[in-house]
């Protein structure tokens, strides 16, 4: 009996975690311009994605087709381990772009306790999907 609950605990763990490490992965954009569509944060699918990223000063050029998106520039934070601290030189760390806009960001990609920053796409609606077009136009190295 012991030894059916150990095997049902574990079994729910191991859902569970599957779970928590889908809902936290996200889509990996390795082109230098794509159509990315996310899902809703509450829908199976990826909700996040992250733009290429090259030390240096950055551009994209990024048209929201559907929904509404936010662009994050974070740096990494050895506390915790995660991307969490805003970027370097005072630069803006959100963007937020809707539907039937585009917008043209220019960025320094820096580096933080030797780890580059990120660059990431957050769907922010829950339930609607949204659907943007990106450029990765110039890399300059400071």
């Amino acid at each position: 009996m012991p030894f059916i609950i150990i095997l049902i605990v574990l079994s729910i763990l191991l859902i569970a975690y599957g779970i928590y490490t889908k809902a936290f992965s996200s889509y990996k954009c390795h082109k230098t311009e794509d159509t990315v569509c996310l899902k809703g944060q509450l829908q199976r699918g990826y909700s996040m994605a992250l733009l290429p990223v090259n030390q240096g000063v950055c551009k994209y050029n990024i048209t929201v087709q559907k929904g509404k998106i936010r662009i994050n520039h974070l740096s990494y934070n050895p506390d915790g381990g995660t991307w969490s601290l805003p970027p370097q030189k005072s630069q803006k760390a959100h963007y937020d772009i809707e539907a039937g806009n585009t917008r043209i960001i220019e960025l320094v990609i820096g580096e933080s306790f030797k780890k580059q920053d990120k660059l990431d796409v957050i769907n922010t609606s829950m339930c609607g999907e949204a659907e943007f077009e990106y450029t990765y136009l110039i890399n300059k190295v400071d």
